[in-house]
């Protein structure tokens, strides 16, 4: 009896199949590691914000966090000011009197500096957005943007944004960041900071 083999067509058609299907694996891989850069940035941002604020409201002393674009440069920063782009920083305040929320310090002075007590350097995948009042354009690029809370619970948060020659307040009652992948691809995820309460994250 003859044995038969595969004939070239067959050969053919086996492998454009396997072609098709390793794109697709590929494409879907890709797109998981889309979502999970987002969700991540998105998720990190809505803990460190949730903490700053649990934090001021615990200690009695204004605590902010500090969103760096990847381009951000500033002019001249005092010593220990975290100015590492595309980072985000959880910076507790030396002057529990004061109200600016924005690093101060100099190692001058009778109170202590302010101090970063955590960080979490963001993806450089992702692309970051906040309220255009906030904001030019929505993208954080050049800015540095800061979200905080005086140690009196019952005051609302205060924000500053400072594209390098420095901050200046603004106001906006629910801060919304959302976070998006810059090839795109992926669903945008958004953390809301409201004036009371805690950061959320939505999924």
């Amino acid at each position: 009896m003859r044995r038969r083999g595969f004939t070239l067509v067959e050969l053919m058609a086996v492998v454009a199949i396997l072609g098709v299907l390793t794109s697709i694996a590929v494409a879907a891989i890709q797109n998981m590691v889309r979502v999970g850069v987002v969700n991540g940035g998105a998720s990190s941002s809505s803990r460190l914000l949730s903490n700053a604020r649990l934090r001021a409201m615990t200690m009695r002393c204004p605590v902010f966090v500090q969103f760096n674009g990847p381009s951000f440069s500033p002019g001249s920063p005092p010593p220990g000011f975290p100015f590492a782009r595309n980072a985000i920083f959880v910076v507790m305040k030396g002057d529990c009197n004061s109200t600016n929320m924005f690093f101060e310090g100099d190692g001058s002075g009778p109170l202590p500096d302010d101090r970063v007590v955590a960080n979490f350097p963001l993806d450089p995948r992702l692309v970051v957005n906040f309220p255009t009042a906030m904001v030019m354009g929505g993208k954080l690029t050049n800015q540095s943007v800061t979200i905080g809370w005086a140690g009196n619970p019952a005051l609302p948060k205060v924000s500053t944004v400072d594209t390098g020659g420095g901050p200046s307040t603004v106001s906006v009652s629910l801060i919304d960041i959302s976070f998006a992948a810059s090839s795109g691809g992926a669903a945008t995820r958004h953390t809301y900071v409201p004036d009371i309460g805690l950061a959320y994250t939505d999924y």
